[in-house]
């Protein structure tokens, strides 16, 4: 008989139970609401100039010719190898030496860390020449591939201008 009383009890504990949470969630369905909502965004606008000039989206390479920007040989205009023989043959020759700049100014609408690295793609001759961000040359590198540049730029912020000096330097074999 006890076996039965426990049996019954625990029967009409689990119909209880059943019943008080099926009421119970109805009574929170209640309470429930819907949210919706919606949102849109726009993707940054990512823009480079290099002097002054937009870069194409995809353009990730410059090309200047180092040579046309030769200035000087003895620290003088006068007898200096690209005026004796006229600007537009571009001669080098040991003691000549020239400069040019680079300049990038950030367009985008987010900040952007500007690596700027230098190769030499014609290898016609390879010449004894030294580069640096210095005129007076305290560092200087015998590769170009050897000079390089970081910047951190803000968002639209101002242009960027670093000068490369460059030197066929006298060393006593100016053979090539």
């Amino acid at each position: 008989m006890k076996k039965q009383r426990f049996f019954m009890l625990g029967i009409i504990t689990v119909l209880v139970a059943v019943l008080s949470l099926t009421f119970v969630s109805s009574t929170f369905a209640k309470y429930t609401s819907t949210v919706s909502g919606e949102d849109t965004a726009r993707v940054a606008k990512w823009a480079w100039d290099y002097k002054g000039s937009p870069l194409a989206k995809d353009q990730a390479t410059v090309d200047f010719d180092l040579f046309a920007t030769i200035y000087d040989t003895d620290g003088s205009a006068e007898g200096d190898v690209a005026n004796v023989y006229g600007p537009e043959t571009q001669l080098i020759a040991p003691g000549t030496k020239g400069k040019f700049e680079i300049s990038f100014a950030n367009k985008s609408e987010v900040t952007a860390n500007l690596k700027v690295t230098f190769a030499q793609t014609k290898t016609d001759a390879t010449l004894p020449i030294e580069f640096s961000f210095e005129e007076d040359f305290t560092t200087a590198v015998d590769d170009i591939a050897d000079l390089s540049w970081n910047e951190n730029l803000g968002i639209g912020s101002a242009t960027v201008t670093k000068t490369v000096y460059w030197r066929w330097v006298f060393n006593g074999s100016d053979s090539v």
